[in-house]
């Protein structure tokens, strides 16, 4: 189970969006599941949230994620991939 779930959103440049995070990294728009909400409804509300980018402007990949480990190996995160429309 992953605790974390995200986009990597290209546009029609593909170009892809990232955030800044508060340590001033980069990173994919990403954010914790809250009860009972399924790893793409994480993934829309994050970016929507970081971004401003609405779920209706993004297409997802079908059947291609990738996942981010903890330092430890263990899943972190799980991200999908969408395309700007």
């Amino acid at each position: 189970m992953y605790p974390c779930s995200g986009f990597v959103i290209l546009n029609y440049k593909d170009e892809i969006a990232v955030v800044t995070t508060p340590k001033g990294y980069c990173s994919f728009p990403k954010g914790k599941l809250h009860a009972e909400e399924k790893y793409i409804e994480t993934a829309y509300r994050e970016t929507q949230e970081e971004t401003g980018i609405l779920k209706g402007d993004i297409d997802v990949i079908d059947g291609v994620t990738f996942e981010e480990k903890s330092k430890k190996g263990n899943p972190s995160v799980i991200y999908f991939i969408g395309k700007l429309n």
